[in-house]
Formats: structure tokens, sequence, C-alpha cells
């Protein structure tokens, strides 16, 4: 994601990358991006399960906590790639991460 660190690997610009090769492979036919889609789908499905703690969302392998608002767009960005494909860990991710949210949302009430 950043050529300064290139051993950070950050779930939410592997997912918008994929949102974004579905849509252009949507958009324009491009076989390529069928391709490149599908490459980044296997790599997705097997590194998304990282990014759970069994209570909140990860910022990156390995790495820091997600913010409220990273957390929520990794969340989205799961939803939208479960219903774009149906695979069980982009759905599981997005029903786990935002149930977490709503304990959050309870706590701090």
């Amino acid at each position: 994601m950043y050529s300064y660190a290139p051993q950070l690997f950050i779930f939410n610009g592997m997912l918008q990358a994929l949102i974004g090769l579905d849509d252009y492979r949507d958009n324009t036919g491009d076989p390529r991006g069928t391709t490149l889609f599908r490459a980044g789908h296997g790599n997705a499905i097997a590194i998304l399960p990282l990014a759970d703690t069994g209570s909140w969302s990860r910022y990156s392998v390995g790495g820091q906590l997600s913010t409220p608002e990273y957390h929520a767009l990794l969340t989205d960005m799961a939803a939208s790639l479960c219903k774009r494909q149906g695979n069980p860990v982009y759905c599981t991710t997005a029903s786990k991460f935002a149930a977490y949210a709503g304990v959050l949302a309870t706590t701090r009430r």
C-alpha cells in the first residue's frame, strides 16, 4: 500500500482493490480484470480472517486494532464483496464485524 512500507499489508486497501477490479471487469469485460480479480480474491479469502481478533478488526496483518471508522469501512467492504461474490469468508467477516461494532455501540451508551 505504501512504498516506504512494502511489508505492511492493509486489509481495507486489499478489499478496495478487489472491489475496483470487480467494477472494472463488469464495466469493460476485459479478461485481464477477471484474471486479476480471481488472483486477488484467492488471496483475500485466505488473508481476511487474519483481520479478526475475535472482538474487533485489525488495520493490517499483525498490526494495530482498527479505529471505529476503519472498522466500519472494512465491514462495509466485506459486505459488498459478500453481496458480489457470496463467498462465506466475506459474509461471515462482515456479519462478525457488524456484531462487534454493535457491541461497542451498546457499551458506549
